[in-house]
């Protein structure tokens, strides 16, 4: 190197900081990357405790795989790792660590401990303080698994420490981390500590109710759990070697605090805005105005994802995008049919969520099945049998189960639902994921009244709109039917802008229910949705 040259190369500690700083940015960071470690020695049993939001103390006992003595020192040095051989095994990796870059940046802004020890017993400690060896000691009859103390982190840069937020958003930002580890590694038990605060079991998931179980111990307070059932709906889809696996809860909240939004590839946490915001966005139904807590896993085929894009792995790389939205808007669609309007009823859940699905519930008129008509019979006892075939009548209308002399007007219905909201039309309106066009010929439509009634249009082209957003509470409902009669009926008062409605199409059965829901059988008696038939009636309708 020349002498008068004003570029020089800086030393190997100074070096390790810097790096340090893009990988243990903050205690959170420090808590992924040790359990990550951990999972990857393929623990069973873990233990952790946290004091202070990891700035005093960050303490981890597992049972993994252990160490040797011979191995200990190779694990805090930097790029030495066990997860990869070569550049293509960064293409197909299987473990959630590959950098060789954790411990060295963690052992070099802090005081650290390790005891480590294969299946043999045989192992040893090293100790490292501010990136300096400062013990290194075999040891036997240990306890198979590796026990790992950091203390003091960023001891010796406290510039770092000026950096570090509020005590609430680190404790957040930790327990965010600890609980993506308890959604992914469900075979693993784990207990955590924070503070002086009992401690927390979360036993190994041994089937499926398992880990809904922990994760409703993750998402909802006790109260919540205790007081409620079902408190989470569940989707799957694959395609091409692709997975998804997608829960929702059925109660949303109010503001930002205390709500869970979780992302996985291949059990590692990632941030991915626009699947964030297509998830939010499109499940009026089920949150109303807010939101609530969701957890959506991804299984990529290896080859077909890039984890190496920024050192805190957070960022990844998908090839085949497509699939995955295509699969996530597939998913969503489904939860958004299951989901009842929150309005609805006193409980957002009125419809437990089942093994069975809900449109099961109605059936043909049978002839030799005749009950007398209550009328103190609730829509819940009406939707109780099972599924046959409906035959014999005009699109639009129902038999009623149990009810052979009465049929359901589903215009009617609609009819009703509307009516219910004239008085709130145009609140909260949710863009479409996509936009839909409708052909209208009226080029003085007023689009200012059109979206009072709940639909916000605009013009693309003559004689052409496009639908961008519609009223939340439209959205179950079959919105572009009612955009079209709501342009061809504009110069109705917004009141009766539905009031002479005629569906031309059968409702789904999803769509069915949730708007049959919201009413006891008398309501819709009196509004006239629910009608008895004479015997000549049925007698003409049956050929008989």
């Amino acid at each position: 190197m020349f002498q008068n040259s004003s570029i020089r190369l800086l030393p190997e500690h100074l070096i390790d900081q810097i790096k340090a700083g893009e990988v243990v940015e903050r205690p959170s960071a420090l808590v992924k990357e040790i359990l990550e470690n951990s999972l990857d020695a393929k623990s069973k049993h873990i233990e952790l405790t946290i004091i202070d939001n990891g700035l005093e103390l960050v303490a981890l006992e597992d049972d993994g795989q252990g160490m040797s003595f011979e191995d200990l020192p190779f694990a805090f040095a930097r790029h030495a790792t066990s997860k990869i051989k070569d550049y293509a095994d960064l293409f197909k990796l299987l473990s959630y660590g590959f950098r060789g870059e954790a411990l060295a940046s963690i052992a070099s802004v802090s005081r650290v401990t390790c005891t480590s020890a294969k299946g043999d017993g045989k192992g040893g400690k090293i100790e490292i303080q501010g990136g300096q060896q400062t013990a290194y000691l075999p040891i036997e009859n240990a306890r198979p698994g590796t026990s790992l103390y950091i203390r003091d982190l960023f001891y010796n840069t406290p510039a770092r420490l000026n950096f570090i937020k509020s005590k609430s958003t680190e404790k957040n930002a930790i327990k965010r981390i600890v609980d993506s580890f308890l959604l992914t590694a469900k075979k693993t038990t784990f207990t955590i500590r924070y503070d002086d605060q009992d401690k927390k079991i979360f036993d190994r998931c041994q089937s499926q109710k398992d880990f809904i179980n922990r994760m409703e111990k993750i998402f909802f307070k006790r109260k919540e759990i205790s007081t409620h059932t079902s408190l989470m709906y569940e989707s799957r889809r694959e395609f091409e070697g692709h997975k998804l696996e997608l829960h929702l809860s059925t109660m949303s909240f109010a503001g930002n605090s205390g709500k869970n939004h979780y992302l996985f590839a291949n059990d590692r946490l990632f941030n991915e805005k626009r699947i964030h915001q297509t998830i939010i966005r499109s499940l009026p139904n089920l949150w109303g105005s807010n939101t609530g807590h969701y957890a959506c896993f991804l299984t990529i085929p290896p080859e077909k994802i890039d984890v190496n894009v920024h050192p805190n792995k957070t960022e990844v790389k998908f090839s085949r995008e497509d699939i995955i939205y295509a699969m996530l808007k597939d998913a969503l669609k489904d939860l958004d049919d299951l989901a009842q309007p929150m309005s609805a009823t006193n409980s957002p859940r009125s419809f437990e969520h089942s093994s069975t699905p809900h449109h099961e519930a109605w059936q043909k008129f049978d002839q030799n099945h005749s009950t007398p008509m209550s009328s103190t019979d609730s829509t819940e006892n009406i939707i109780s049998s099972p599924k046959i075939e409906v035959d014999h009548l005009p699109t639009g209308y129902r038999w009623l189960p149990n009810h052979p002399h009465c049929i359901l007007d589903e215009s009617a219905l609609i009819r009703l639902c509307c009516e219910l909201k004239h008085d709130s039309y145009a609140t909260s309106l949710t863009p479409l994921l996509i936009n839909e066009p409708i052909h209208c010929k009226k080029s003085d439509l007023d689009l200012e009244k059109l979206s009072q009634i709940g639909f916000d249009c605009e013009w693309i082209d003559k004689d052409l709109l496009a639908l961008r957003a519609v009223a939340a509470w439209l959205r179950p409902l079959p919105y572009l039917t009612l955009c079209n009669h709501a342009i061809d009926h504009i110069d109705s008062s917004i009141k009766n802008v539905f009031k002479d409605l005629k569906l031309k199409t059968k409702l789904s059965e999803s769509v069915f229910l949730r708007s049959f829901a919201q009413f006891n059988f008398s309501t819709l008696k009196e509004s006239k949705v629910i009608v008895s038939l004479d015997e000549n009636t049925l007698a003409r309708l049956f050929h008989q």
